[in-house]
């Protein structure tokens, strides 16, 4: 019994810090600058969180290669419990130039809500995708949104692996 009080204790500050890094940020997509912190918030790492009685998880997926069109795909996936949350978050394609620093291909914003959240829907059915051109280089799909659930909004950030030169193996046809 004397060591849950210590757990329960370090739970909650965890809890706290990492809500805390999740709000933390300016509204824009990380860059060299930012990438680091990004990379290892704890939203990066654990997409899952608990939203009142509701969990969600909101992934962005490593960037892949359209063989039928030529191009990157940047896709992102979400899943709530029911019954279902209002997400909307921005979907980010990132590619990293000569340097260290990030920049954004393209943007697309998504909103859904309800059981549009929820496993009623296909896995399918609830991931979205960004669309780039197929250029040499390293690539990264980013997500930032909220989620809300009973009124409540939470900030929600996640970044996938990075992924260099997905079409490669096109260009050497």
């Amino acid at each position: 019994m004397k060591a849950i009080v210590p757990a329960l204790v370090i739970i909650l500050i965890a809890s706290v810090v990492s809500g805390r890094a999740a709000r933390d940020g300016d509204g824009e997509p990380p860059d060299a600058a930012g990438a680091a912190g990004a990379a290892a918030s704890p939203a990066a790492e654990r997409p899952m969180r608990w939203f009142g009685r509701s969990a969600c998880t909101l992934t962005a997926e490593p960037p892949i290669r359209d063989r039928r069109n030529d191009r990157i795909l940047g896709p992102a996936r979400y899943r709530c419990d029911r019954p279902g949350a209002e997400v909307e978050f921005t979907l980010y394609l990132q590619r990293r130039g000569t340097g260290s620093a990030w920049t954004t291909i393209d943007s697309r914003p998504v909103a859904v809500s309800g059981a549009a959240t929820t496993r009623d829907r296909s896995d399918r059915q609830r991931t979205v995708s960004i669309v780039g051109a197929c250029v040499e280089g390293a690539y990264r799909t980013f997500l930032r949104g909220t989620v809300t659930v009973g009124g409540t909004s939470t900030a929600v950030e996640h970044v996938s692996s990075t992924v260099t030169d997905p079409c490669g193996s096109a260009r050497a046809r």
